[in-house]
């Protein structure tokens, strides 16, 4: 059996400022980094073989303090990047909003139907971050592996598998197994050690 830690993001820029980043390359806030750190101290606890990310900055900055604990090279990945939001890219929920309010309450209302003006589909992005999940989980096997990435692309994976219940919170870990080519979620957004710095923030992103 193959454990997978889904890690996403600490807190980044654009969830603090309400702005679609998919996958514009925008950093952590300083309470970002903060979560980071603490996530680093308590995966210190955690046998993982091998860490994977994004390779957006504010996934690997989150991965860097425990891979460099545990003198693992991050394995960056781009498609685990966040959705590619085209022409929403940086701009304001409340801009998107007046933009294209048909397509932006898609996000609420018909979620695996939503799409991005100029930019992926909901479904473009669940297949693509499923084919590089199941490439990560076999070419692991019986490893136990960290991967950070971001809350879409974490929820739709997670859709996917069956749980259809929320986002998860900025560095939450949530861990899902994989067996005989099926992914099962065992524990949801457990983020206990970030002890009041929990955020979900705009979950959109």
């Amino acid at each position: 059996m193959t454990t997978l830690y889904i890690i996403r993001h600490g807190e980044s820029r654009g969830n603090l400022e309400d702005r679609f980043v998919g996958y514009s390359d925008w950093g952590l806030t300083e309470k970002g980094f903060e979560q980071a750190r603490r996530l680093g101290e308590y995966m210190k606890g955690v046998e993982i073989d091998a860490v994977y990310s994004s390779d957006l900055i504010r996934a690997v900055d989150t991965a860097k303090p425990f891979a460099d604990y545990k003198g693992l090279h991050i394995i960056k990945r781009k498609d685990l990047r966040e959705i590619n939001g085209g022409d929403w890219e940086e701009m304001t929920f409340e801009e998107i909003s007046k933009r294209n309010p048909e397509e932006f309450a898609a996000w609420k209302y018909d979620f695996l139907n939503a799409i991005t003006i100029g930019g992926e589909t909901i479904r473009e992005l669940s297949e693509r971050v499923y084919r590089e999940m199941d490439k990560i989980a076999r070419e692991n096997d019986g490893k136990r592996v960290a991967v950070v990435f971001h809350a879409t692309a974490i929820k739709v994976f997670l859709d996917r598998l069956g749980d259809h219940d929320g986002w998860v919170p900025n560095a939450s870990v949530t861990t899902v197994s994989y067996e005989n080519g099926k992914f099962s979620v065992t524990d949801k957004g457990y983020a206990d050690f970030l002890d009041g710095l929990i955020t979900v923030l705009n979950a959109d992103l």
